[in-house]
């Protein structure tokens, strides 16, 4: 080992330092380059020379290597929806026609006038088309491109979809008294002036509500009474009906009823009476009929309870509406009648049956095509259109309720749309890109594919914050978010550059002392030299 040799060791780590200040210099400069990934300079010292008695000594240090830091940076917010950035390890996978593939993590995508998804540099992003049936990727790796799907043809409805809840104390429709029919003997030997009664029964309103009626005969000659019944709610509220009797024969009397301002005519049957020297009977009997009214396609509205519309679309979009009549039949029970406005058959009948507890047990079809209503579709037919268009009437089964509330509907649904222009595009965390359309719906185009590697170290950079992949990476394994592990797309998202200023600034300070030091190094060397000149005068 030479004062020469110490010379050129002060000159590798002048050298060495040199690039390390290089690299934390391009680190530094890329502090807010999109998905950058800062490199570090590793050193190792240079194979050691033998000075015998076993002892070595080293002859300076040599550049390891410059290693990529592949660790996650941190996320910059965007308005731009095709601004991606990825949480996890691996990379977009981007190509130009006819080239290799490059991998970057920078995202700041977006779409060309061809319609296609490209970084700044117009390298295609690449991505898996849409199985349209599963909405899944079908793995066929291309261009991002939106051209085939600026619009969303219509879709034909085929299912309705009613979660509801009917009013238990609704009554049946059609259900107002109309005869009132007494029975029983008023005993004739009952001086004039002396009453029979009042004998107690009830009538249904119009609507529906049950009012209180008390009958109270006198008599006012030796084969004549009157009568009179009280009302409650009517106007008057006394004597709101009344009329008289002759016996032997006595008549039927037709009067009407105010009730809550509405006029209703009742029978009140009195043939049945009898006038006989026997005790009048003590409860003279009152039967009072309430004839139900079936459902009325002509009066839809009066004769059931509650009803709901929807709105359909045929093959071609066309909305039709659909409504929907719900009738009350009996305890727990009720029939359901949709008419579909333009359809054939226009009207589609059926019937749902409650559980003592108020759930919805079944809901059948009675026409046109009987059986479970959610399983059995009916056969429509629109004009000019596909024909014919099944549709299933689901009313939410072990779901829709009867309690003793206002009939409401909770939530309805129809899975048919009229045509769509794409409006824009929203990218999901599993990489889907999705097309949102004016009709409101969406559909899926794209699945952004990713990329990893078994070993990140070895990707190559290429500029352009993009890497290339090499023997000491290994060859992309193409995969896309939805894969376990992958790590999720961020949408809106742009990773920022992973570099840390403060420690680039320390690094910076250790590589100058480096360099200085190695430069004394040499300047110390240089003066040994000049001392084994001087020994020769």
């Amino acid at each position: 080992m030479s004062i020469t040799s110490a010379m050129f060791t002060g000159i590798s780590g002048l050298s060495a330092n040199g690039e390390a200040i290089s690299v934390l210099g391009n680190n530094i400069s890329n502090v807010n380059t999109t998905g950058f990934k800062s490199g570090r300079m590793l050193f190792s010292d240079v194979l050691s020379a033998s000075v015998g008695n076993n002892s070595q000594v080293g002859r300076g240090v040599q550049i390891q290597a410059v290693q990529n830091n592949f660790g996650q940076g941190s996320f910059e917010t965007t308005e731009n929806v095709t601004d991606l950035a990825i949480q996890g390890d691996a990379f977009f996978v981007v190509q130009s026609p006819g080239e290799a593939m490059r991998y970057t993590r920078a995202g700041a995508f977006s779409f060309d006038e061809n319609q296609i998804l490209v970084n700044p540099d117009g390298l295609q992003v690449m991505g898996y088309g849409i199985n349209q049936t599963t909405g899944t990727s079908n793995g066929v790796l291309g261009a991002i491109d939106k051209t085939n799907f600026a619009t969303l043809a219509p879709k034909m409805t085929t299912t309705l979809e009613t979660v509801m809840n009917l009013d238990s104390t609704q009554t049946i429709p059609g259900g107002v008294s109309s005869a009132l029919t007494l029975t029983g003997n008023l005993d004739s030997a009952t001086a004039v002036g002396g009453t029979v009664g009042p004998l107690a029964t009830t009538i249904t309103d119009s609507s529906g509500v049950t009012r209180d009626v008390n009958i109270t005969f006198t008599k006012t000659a030796a084969d004549s009474w009157s009568w009179s019944a009280d009302v409650t709610g009517a106007t008057p509220a006394t004597a709101s009906a009344s009329g008289s009797i002759t016996f032997p024969a006595p008549t039927d009397a037709t009067t009407s009823i105010t009730i809550d301002g509405t006029a209703q005519q009742v029978v009140f049957g009195l043939s049945g009476v009898t006038q006989n020297a026997a005790a009048s009977t003590a409860a003279v009997s009152a039967t009072t009929t309430t004839p139900a009214t079936a459902f009325s396609t002509t009066d839809p509205v009066g004769t059931s309870n509650f009803s709901n519309s929807m709105t359909i679309y045929d093959s071609q979009g066309n909305p039709h509406t659909t409504t929907t009549y719900f009738r009350k039949t009996g305890v727990n029970a009720w029939e359901w009648h949709s008419n579909i406005a333009g359809g054939t058959p226009s009207w589609v009948d059926g019937t749902l049956t409650y559980s003592t507890g108020g759930i919805l047990t079944s809901s059948d079809v009675t026409s046109p095509t009987a059986g479970p209503s959610a399983t059995t579709a009916q056969n429509i037919s629109f004009p000019g259109v596909t024909t014919p268009q099944p549709l299933l009437f689901d009313f939410g089964v072990n779901t829709s309720t009867q309690y003793s509330s206002s009939s409401v509907v909770n939530s309805k649904n129809q899975d048919g749309y009229y045509q769509g222009s794409l409006s824009s595009v929203a990218v999901d965390e599993k990489g889907y890109v999705v097309g949102v359309y004016t009709n409101g719906q969406s559909q899926k185009f794209a699945q952004v594919a990713l990329a990893r590697f078994a070993s990140t170290d070895g990707l190559s950079k290429v500029g352009g914050t993009l890497y290339e992949e090499t023997l000491a990476s290994g060859q992309a394994q193409l995969t896309d978010a939805s894969t376990p592990g992958v790590g999720k797309v961020l949408s809106n998202s742009l990773e920022q550059s992973n570099v840390d200023l403060a420690a680039q600034f320390v690094k910076l300070i250790q590589a100058q002392r480096a360099f200085s030091a190695n430069s004394k190094t040499i300047t110390t060397a240089d003066e040994m030299t000049q001392e084994v000149l001087t020994l020769k005068r």
